[in-house]
């Protein structure tokens, strides 16, 4: 009886550490769901690469050429460097007044003239004289009026027209006479035409004022050749060439002109239509009788 009740023992014993062990070893249902839904997050997790945001597009301003042209001002001055060599040159005389229209400090409308006189003397006793006046007209285009609204460097294209008159006066000496023969020989009322290319700078240097330096690139179209005298020299464009180089130096003053901005006009609605009340209509006038 011993031994059976010790066999009882040890086999309770031994289911007893078995089923402690499978319960360690087995999961909970609460280990269980913890698992799948870790599993499940592992396998559900991607990696979405999305691009990136495109970029704003930067706002350019609007180009100036949009932009209407309205009048900027006046400009009124003289190109000195001609007047300049007439104070060193006795022979060579020049004045010349220039006129500006600004448009937006883009397009410049320019009007110039002026008279000049130049003499040439021969070493064979002989005087060449050219005088009369001259005058331009063209436009100019400012090839820094997005960077400067005052300063500018630019081109243009111009046309020219003189009107002059030349003389020679000469003396020939030991003739077959064995004298001296003067003479005058006059042509009036002569012209000359051209196109000018123009390339130069203006730097305000002061409030208004103006200055720089111009290059001229002068082609004649048109000139009298006189019927007894060639004339050598045409007022305002130079030798009587077929093309022709100068410089010149501007001083300009520049008289600014203000737009008067015309006024809107505000129309103010109701917001509610006003309803027109019907006028009480006046009651008929009682005629004046005799009572009866």
């Amino acid at each position: 009886m011993k031994v059976m009740q010790g066999l009882v023992v040890l086999v309770g014993v031994i289911l007893l550490v078995g089923h402690i062990a499978q319960a360690q070893t087995t999961p909970t249902k609460k280990d269980q769901t913890k698992k799948d839904t870790s599993t499940t997050v592992k396998s559900t997790t991607r990696i979405n690469v999305t691009p990136p945001p495109p970029r704003p597009k930067k706002k350019t301003k609007p180009d100036s050429l949009r932009k209407p042209l309205r009048l900027a001002g006046f400009r009124l001055g003289a190109d000195i460097l001609p007047t300049a060599f007439g104070a060193f040159d006795q022979r060579f005389t020049s004045y010349q007044g220039t006129f500006e229209i600004l448009l937006n400090n883009k397009y410049f409308i320019e009007l110039s003239g002026g008279v000049e006189q130049r003499i040439r003397q021969g070493v064979s006793n002989y005087t060449y004289s050219s005088q009369g006046f001259y005058g331009r007209m063209g436009i100019n285009y400012n090839m820094l009026h997005r960077k400067s609204k005052d300063d500018a460097i630019y081109v243009g294209l111009h046309f020219g027209y003189a009107r002059f008159d030349n003389d020679i006066s000469y003396t020939i000496t030991n003739t077959a006479n064995g004298g001296d023969v003067s003479g005058l020989i006059i042509e009036k009322q002569l012209m000359g035409t051209w196109l000018e290319g123009n390339f130069g700078f203006k730097v305000e240097l002061f409030k208004n004022l103006y200055m720089g330096p111009m290059f001229r690139v002068k082609v004649k179209l048109t000139g009298s050749e006189g019927e007894l005298l060639y004339p050598n020299d045409i007022p305002g464009y130079g030798v009587n060439n077929a093309a022709n180089f100068a410089f010149g130096y501007h001083i300009l003053y520049r008289i600014p002109f203000k737009s008067k901005k015309r006024k809107r006009r505000i129309i103010i609605t109701p917001s509610t239509p006003i309803k027109k009340t019907p006028s009480t209509p006046t009651p008929p006038k009682k005629d004046k009788g005799d009572g009866r």
